[in-house]
């Protein structure tokens, strides 16, 4: 029988072997996202009712191994400031693209709203502090939907469905293993997205917040 020196010696040995291999994923994704970065890989924004174009990506949620990835680029932005998307902020297009295995996904129009992305990325935050939990994007009209599963060790695994158009029967159901380490670039982009275009409320709480600034600067500056 081993003794209780030598299992926890067994044990610990396992941890080591996990986190170097963690270690090395990490590698290859942030080697293939330098890759990957750079004007092609950003998408010039067209805001409806308006001549302003300026850049903007949204995110890119890479697999454990760096080279699969789930990522959607902002091409316009609907309704831009004055109407308020029923699924919260504004409705949005942005092209998809899905590389998983030997399958590729590619729509140029996929319709979302920064409102779901939002919700999204405030359950993927938890799901990073945790190391628990699951972070679901689902629209109503369904057309994509993923959700990230937090596994022990910091592992991670997403699922989900796309099918293009509702009324034909081609679907298609993917499963990407990822992990904790991939997250942050998800949750950093969306937020950069909430910079911009404000939150569920639209630009409207970005003048609010400025406003109440200007009022505590204000009142500092006159005590």
């Amino acid at each position: 029988m081993q003794s209780v020196t030598e299992c926890g010696t067994h044990v610990m040995f396992w941890h080591i072997v996990d986190l170097v291999r963690r270690c090395y994923r990490l590698y290859g994704v942030c080697r293939e996202a330098g890759k990957q970065l750079g004007p092609k890989r950003l998408a010039r924004v067209r805001i409806k009712g308006s001549n302003r174009e300026q850049i903007m990506e949204i995110f890119c949620l890479y697999g454990a191994d760096g080279k699969e990835k789930i990522s959607l680029e902002l091409k316009e932005v609907l309704g831009f400031p004055d109407e308020i998307n029923y699924e919260g902020g504004y409705g949005i297009v942005s092209a998809l693209k899905i590389e998983i295995g030997c399958y590729h996904i590619k729509c140029d129009r996929h319709i979302s709203s920064t409102g779901v992305l939002y919700r999204f990325s405030d359950k993927l935050k938890e799901c990073y502090r945790n190391l628990a939990g699951s972070a679901e994007y689902r629209l109503m009209e369904n057309d994509l939907s993923l959700v990230v599963i937090m596994l022990p060790y910091g592992h991670a695994v997403v699922r989900g469905r796309f099918q293009e158009y509702p009324d034909r029967g081609n679907v298609f159901e993917f499963e990407m293993g990822t992990d904790q380490t991939c997250l942050p670039a998800v949750f950093q982009g969306i937020d950069s997205l909430k910079d911009t275009y404000g939150g569920m409320n639209g630009v409207k709480e970005l003048k609010e917040k400025k406003s109440r600034r200007k009022w505590f600067h204000h009142r500092k500056t006159n005590k």
